[in-house]
């Protein structure tokens, strides 16, 4: 019997058969598991007594270490039982008898079958669950070291540290940096809201492999491969958008190898100090390394108390923490942007050309003389007032200005 139910379960369960180790040990599972019912059904033994078999609960361990699903494990046990009890009915039915003893022995068996099937698939799923439980907790841990290594920039073996992260370092990445401000999650469970938010962003991108890392409580980091040309980074701003309540995201660029899984980090990073410069400010839910400005921000911002004063003389008035303020600002950028172009940006600010012209004259007026000298300081003094908010602006009191 133990051959036939062995048969049945290679070929109708798939996942039981991965290789000649799991076979022998499904074998050895079965022989077991059969052994140990034809006790139960001999002696009468009660269950409270009975131990289960070493091999089955062996076998339900390693099952949760290939991630079998336990469905598939269960399946397997009714299959077995099913087919192991219709072959002693089958042999009970033809049986020299009484007609009465053979009923009575009949039910006897199907009551004992089923309460053993129950209780072993008890003993099996709490056991595969543990194991299971433990397993993923290794491989986070032997993950998370695996990626602290590399940022830390020592020397890895690329197969192995690909084994322990289960993600291909040789691949092009990108990293995406998350985090929620200081206010939110309080009543959830940060880690899982940050993860499974990365997990449907990077499935937002359509990207086939990713590997999440936690970097404190309230920030996270995933690496995504890629494939040029990508739309991942537009696919990524829609997702941003459709979740206004959602934690923030930063992007590093596509770079190949664990010199680029390094860099893109980096660049993920740095945008990330960016966003977050103007006191948590939630104007820029997503930051991509990409953006203009963004890197000047970041290599800028060492020393904010210079950084104003310098902007401040560049700007002049315009530089003031007010409304109409950075709207004089936001459209003088996209205007210088568009190459002195009204009708582009107009287009881009979606408002009337006269109103570009408008807005544009009249942030000229505040800052108070003309802008063909000092062109590329008036434009990067305008990325810094939009990337980082208060921290670039209002210096006027600081100064002693009016």
């Amino acid at each position: 019997m133990p051959e036939s139910i062995h048969g049945l379960l290679i070929e109708q369960v798939a996942e039981l058969a991965a290789d000649q180790q799991l076979k022998e040990l499904l074998s050895d599972t079965v022989a077991a598991n059969v052994d140990t019912w034809f006790s139960v059904v001999r002696h009468s033994i009660p269950f409270d007594r009975m131990e289960s078999p070493t091999a089955a609960l062996e076998h339900a361990r390693r099952m949760a270490q290939r991630e079998v699903p336990v469905n598939a494990l269960l399946r397997a046990y009714r299959l077995g039982h099913q087919y192991g009890l219709n072959l002693i009915i089958a042999g009970l039915r033809s049986a020299d008898l009484p007609p009465e003893e053979k009923l009575a022995l009949i039910e006897h068996i199907t009551r004992v079958s089923f309460r053993y099937i129950d209780w072993m698939s008890e003993q099996v799923l709490e056991t595969y669950q543990t194991e299971r439980a433990e397993w993923d907790e290794r491989r986070r841990s032997l993950r998370a070291q695996a990626i602290r290594d590399i940022l830390n920039g020592r020397d890895v073996d690329l197969t192995e540290a690909s084994s322990a992260m289960r993600y291909f370092l040789g691949a092009t990445h990108v990293a995406l940096m998350v985090w929620l401000d200081r206010d939110a999650g309080a009543d959830t469970d940060e880690f899982i809201a940050m993860e499974r938010f990365m997990q449907h962003a990077v499935s937002a991108t359509g990207a086939k492999q990713s590997v999440y890392f936690s970097i404190d409580r309230l920030v996270g980091c995933a690496w995504m491969t890629v494939h040029r040309p990508s739309d991942y980074l537009s696919q990524l701003r829609d997702f941003v958008r459709a979740q206004p309540d959602g934690p923030r995201l930063s992007v590093g660029e596509p770079l190949p190898g664990i010199e680029g899984f390094r860099r893109t980090y980096r660049q993920a990073e740095q945008a990330r100090v960016v966003a977050v410069a103007a006191d948590g400010s939630s104007r820029h839910r997503i930051v991509a390394a990409r953006d203009p400005g963004v890197a000047l921000a970041s290599m800028l911002m060492t020393d904010d108390a210079t950084l104003k004063e310098w902007i401040y003389d560049v700007l002049g008035p315009l530089a003031q923490n007010t409304a109409s303020d950075q709207r004089l600002r936001d459209t003088l950028r996209v205007f210088l942007r568009a190459g002195s172009s009204f009708k582009a940006a107009a287009n881009e600010l979606q408002i009337h050309a006269n109103t570009v012209k408008y807005r544009v004259n009249r942030a000229l007026e505040r800052r108070g003389r003309p802008i063909a000298a000092e062109r590329l300081d008036v434009e990067v003094a305008l990325l810094m007032c939009y990337w980082l908010g208060e921290v670039a602006l209002n210096p006027t009191q600081a100064l002693g200005r009016s």
